[in-house]
């Protein structure tokens, strides 16, 4: 949610605060001004919306107008129109989905429709147009516009003379709600007392309000209670309980009253046993799309919930919440919001929106970089020494003789070529031995196996291991006694094609190698330049042998070097 500066006219985007809005909704003096405030609060919570148009008439007569646009005063097209007929003509809602004038590549706008149903009359229907959406956020703009629909139902019902007496005490409630939350301007002080007359009101033994942090729902406010224990089991399993209504998204109940729900209430059903057998509900509280907390209604021993009560309970936290949310974010140390405003900032301007923001860090960085990086050139002159910048040693992997060698010093080889192979005569003649004795454990072991010798199978068994243990070692052995290359490389030094049949240790020194793609480059800077020389400046290098070519480097390291010369 946005605040607008109070010297400049607030944008179609930004608009008047969320709590500006509640408090024009409920001081509507006409079904325009309730509808454009009541519109405006949809798209509000609703992202990504592009335009929205609310349609009422009488449906005695069956005519119908447009009574309020969002963003205001701006017409709809043909499409959100088409959507705004289907809608009234199915009596149901309608989604759509279009990508004419977008993009390749992008996700299709997609145009919803709701009609305002009491009965079987229609007064109305609101059709917005959501620029990108996939299936999740169109379904929860459709939830939206689903509960919503019921403030329009309670204004219809109040200036036609239609109100029932529950949907008086349903409209008053939660006006007296929305009141109470709109009378304390600390949040704590409103959070305890908008859910202690929650309690009150829907005969709740107690109500609890948590909000979603760091992927948990914390509790932060209890009715009846002022102050609690948040490491107490009761607020521990009440985090539990919105966990699991936060995870599902959607409203959680227990007793169950539809059995073929797909909802998991297992977390509440343990809540309901452990703390009062009596009915568990909680309904997450949403804001622009997204979940940012829970309500958690429990009631008394025996008592649970029926539909039109889980209704209120979802109707007055939907229009509560966003209120309670607000006054949290309001209520922030300044350190807090500094940094949160902060973060925002940046994830705007790393965002689909905000091009000046994004053109203004961009010539921001490039001037930078450039005052940062735009340097003259010095020249200096120095005695310089060429060597790989890794050497790896190749050593004997154990104790043999050396039967044939691939590599010799300035040779150029490829990472897994052979460097050198030792004598493995020995090696193949023991693993031929146990190759036998693994034969001859087994037919002894299926000998045992066919006359049910238990013992002797036990004992066959752990030789039969034994020996697969011993091949399995020699196997690597054999393997060890071909050497290869770790990477691609030249080789330094080492020559074996003269010590063919010569001994090695294990451990032994064979060869040295360096990579082709790495370099060290030292330089004997003379004492007078020294100081100039500092760890990343860049240059180039110009060997004697290729004057025609330079090379690039960068300074990693000055060490000073003091040195005796004759």
């Amino acid at each position: 949610m946005r605040s607008s500066s109070p010297n400049k006219k607030e944008s179609p985007e930004s608009g008047p605060s969320d709590i500006k809005l509640w408090q024009l909704l409920s001081e509507a003096k006409t079904t325009a001004e309730f509808a454009e405030t009541w519109l405006a609060l949809q798209c509000r919570h609703i992202p990504e919306v592009g335009r929205g148009v609310v349609v009422l008439g009488d449906p005695e007569s069956g005519d119908y107008a447009p009574v309020a646009y969002w963003p205001e005063k701006r017409k709809v097209g043909s499409s959100i129109t088409s959507v705004a007929e289907m809608a009234m003509e199915k009596k149901r809602g309608v989604v759509r989905g279009s990508n004419k004038n977008g993009k390749k590549g992008e996700s299709p706008s997609v145009h919803l429709g709701y009609p305002f149903l009491i009965g079987d009359q229609l007064y109305g229907v609101i059709a917005i147009t959501m620029k990108s959406a996939d299936d999740d956020s169109t379904l929860q703009a459709m939830r939206q516009l689903q509960w919503g629909s019921s403030w329009v139902e309670v204004w219809f019902r109040r200036q036609f003379g239609r109100k029932s007496f529950a949907h008086h005490g349903r409209l008053s409630t939660v006006l007296e709600l929305v009141a109470s939350g709109l009378e304390n301007e600390r949040f704590h002080k409103a959070a305890h007392a908008v859910i202690t007359d929650m309690a009150v009101h829907l005969d709740c033994e107690r109500v609890s309000l948590g909000f979603i942090k760091r992927n948990n729902t914390r509790v932060v406010a209890l009715s009846h209670s002022a102050k609690f224990n948040k490491k107490s089991n009761l607020i521990r399993d009440i985090g539990l309980v919105m966990d699991e209504a936060v995870d599902q998204q959607s409203t959680v109940v227990y007793p169950l009253i539809d059995e073929s729900s797909p909802l998991i209430n297992r977390v509440h059903e343990g809540l309901a046993k452990a703390h009062g057998d009596g009915g568990v509900c909680t309904v997450p509280l949403h804001s622009g799309g997204k979940v940012f907390g829970a309500l958690t209604f429990e009631r008394k021993r025996g008592l649970g919930f029926d539909r039109k009560e889980i209704e209120l309970c979802e109707t007055i936290s939907q229009m509560v919440g966003p209120i309670l949310q607000y006054k949290r974010r309001e209520d922030r140390s300044i350190a807090t919001k500094f940094f949160q405003g902060t973060w925002k900032m940046v994830c705007g301007v790393l965002g689909p929106r905000h091009m000046a923001w994004k053109l203004a860090l961009i010539l921001i960085g490039l001037a930078a970089y450039y005052f940062s990086y735009a340097t003259g050139d010095y020249r200096i002159s120095a005695n310089t020494k060429l060597e790989g910048a890794i050497q790896r040693v190749v050593v004997a992997p154990m104790d043999g003789y050396v039967v044939r060698s691939k590599a010799r010093p300035g040779d150029l080889v490829r990472k897994g070529q052979l460097l050198f192979l030792l004598e493995d005569k020995d090696l193949v003649v023991e693993r031929q031995k146990w190759l036998s004795q693994i034969n001859q454990y087994q037919g002894q072991y299926r000998d045992a196996l066919a006359n049910f010798n238990r013992s002797e199978i036990r004992v066959l068994k752990a030789q039969l291991g034994q020996a697969q243990a011993k091949l399995e070692l020699i196997q690597k052995q054999l393997d060890r006694t071909r050497v290869y290359s770790p990477f691609d490389g030249v080789v330094v030094s080492g020559d074996l094609s003269q010590s063919l049949g010569a001994p090695v240790e294990r451990g032994e020194i064979l060869f040295e190698l360096a990579p082709l793609d790495q370099y060290r480059v030292i330089l004997e800077v003379d004492e007078r330049d020294i100081a100039e020389v500092k760890a990343g400046q860049q240059g180039k290098l110009v060997l004697s042998g290729v004057v025609e070519e330079t090379l690039p480097f960068v300074v990693k390291k000055v060490t000073p070097v003091s040195e005796v010369r004759e």
